[in-house]
């Protein structure tokens, strides 16, 4: 049952007595806007479906730079360890029973490289995947200053 272009009539008021038509169009039961107000409606709807979409575009946009400019840090970085890796001195010792990677880091560090530079160091100029090593084992470590 559908139910559109109804007159109403108002009572009070200067315009009272001129008909009106309403707002809406009754379809079974439910109600709907009438075109104009329907397509005036969804602009509505739709500002801030954009404003979203916009929205979600920046802060990819802020996001993905952000990204760029850590990994650029990060290159920067690794460049300037393989820089330290080619101006340290080294020389080369026997591993000896019990010795840590640790342990030959401190012990050979030049003045200023902290150990944890000197482990990187070792296991970069040696090619160790990890922080095992063996006695027998040669390797080459930083030339200690003294």
């Amino acid at each position: 049952m559908t139910r559109t272009n109804i007159m109403t009539y108002q009572t009070s008021g200067t315009a009272a007595l001129a008909p009106r038509k309403n707002a809406f169009t009754v379809h079974e039961g439910t109600r709907s806007r009438q075109r104009g107000a329907h397509a005036e409606a969804s602009k509505r709807e739709q500002l801030p479906l954009l404003q979203k979409l916009e929205s979600a575009l920046v802060i990819g946009l802020v996001l993905a730079a952000l990204g760029l400019t850590l990994h650029l840090g990060s290159l920067n970085a690794a460049a300037r360890f393989q820089g330290l890796l080619d101006t340290v001195p080294s020389t080369t010792i026997t591993v000896r029973s019990g010795d840590s990677l640790w342990e030959l880091a401190e012990e050979h560090a030049p003045e200023g490289m902290s150990t944890d530079t000197a482990v990187r160091w070792i296991r970069e100029k040696n090619n160790l995947d990890t922080a095992l090593i063996v006695a027998g084992q040669v390797l080459m470590v930083p030339a200690s200053q003294g």
